[in-house]
């Protein structure tokens, strides 16, 4: 639940502000298989940034200066460590529970 990407832009230029972004989430109950994909607006998988069981918490940004453990980090960056060109992306949250397959969606841009 709680899906959203805290900042809603990223400027991935090493200047210390807003150099990445986090996917946030809460998850409750149990361990579940968690994906977190972002795509370009064509459709296309640009990187996985997070594809396997994870512990129920907190995983909100709530200004932690660098959480470089959290399963939503993006930099700004595709699958070969590039970084992508500006423009709008899109980001799946993908939850295996009990009840079936949850998807949450949302969008993050990347400015220079």
């Amino acid at each position: 639940t709680d899906v959203k990407a805290v900042p809603k832009v990223l400027t991935p230029n090493n200047d210390g502000k807003n150099d990445f972004t986090v996917i946030e989430f809460l998850l409750v109950k149990t361990e579940t298989k968690i994906k977190i994909n972002i795509f370009s607006t064509s459709g296309t998988l640009v990187r996985t940034l997070h594809d396997k069981t994870t512990t129920p918490r907190d995983y909100r940004y709530q200004g932690v200066p660098d959480p470089v453990n959290a399963p939503g980090r993006w930099d700004g960056k595709n699958r070969d460590g590039d970084l992508v060109p500006p423009g709008i992306y899109v980001f799946q949250v993908i939850a295996d529970t009990d009840e079936g397959k949850k998807v949450k969606t949302g969008t993050v841009a990347v400015a220079y």
